[in-house]
């Protein structure tokens, strides 16, 4: 799929917004993936508002009648189709294992699943549904990220294809998990 002009724009608000959320980690604490969906969407929306662009990020959106949402998305002011989006994102987020501001047990398994599963709130199920989203052209293009904080899956599992970790992320020796497609 060619990028439009706008779609190149989105794309480029989105990338920097991650290489800021990248550079600046350390200086925020998250408890649970929402945090950041927040941290993502607040900066994202004061940059739209900044630099004038014609685009509003959403939480939760739904990329297909009564069907798929996305975590966020980048919508143009200008598209007439209500489900057909410029980025569409999706975050997962499993915090570091030995922080002191989480309850022992609450950290004893990881929070996040691996599962294959589309229906499940998983990894690999969010890469499975920015792929769909992106070849069934609701999305110009799609991130799935997955922030783990404290490396707890680095090395324990098999990423999905077309993903690409990230070292020392943050404030730990973190890792990000990134798939785009589109």
């Amino acid at each position: 799929m060619n990028l439009n002009e706008e779609g190149n724009v989105a794309y480029k608000l989105f990338k920097e917004s991650l290489d800021w959320l990248r550079e600046n980690y350390g200086s925020f604490t998250f408890f649970t993936e929402r945090d950041l969906e927040w941290m993502l969407q607040t900066h994202i929306a004061d940059e739209i508002t900044q630099k004038n662009l014609p685009y509003r990020i959403f939480n939760d959106w739904p990329i297909e009648r009564g069907k798929k949402y996305a975590d966020l998305v980048i919508r143009s002011t200008t598209e007439s189709d209500e489900f057909k989006v410029e980025v569409a994102i999706e975050i997962k987020y499993e915090p570091d294992h030995k922080r002191k501001d989480f309850r022992k047990k609450k950290l004893e398994s990881p929070i996040v699943s691996w599962s294959d599963n589309t229906n499940q709130s998983s990894v690999t199920g969010d890469v499975k549904r920015i792929k769909t989203f992106v070849e069934a052209d609701r999305a110009v293009t799609g991130y799935a990220i997955f922030i783990d904080e404290g490396s707890y899956f680095r090395n324990k599992k098999k990423m999905p294809d077309g993903c690409e970790w990230y070292d020392k992320f943050g404030r730990t020796s973190g890792a990000l998990l990134i798939f785009k497609n589109g």
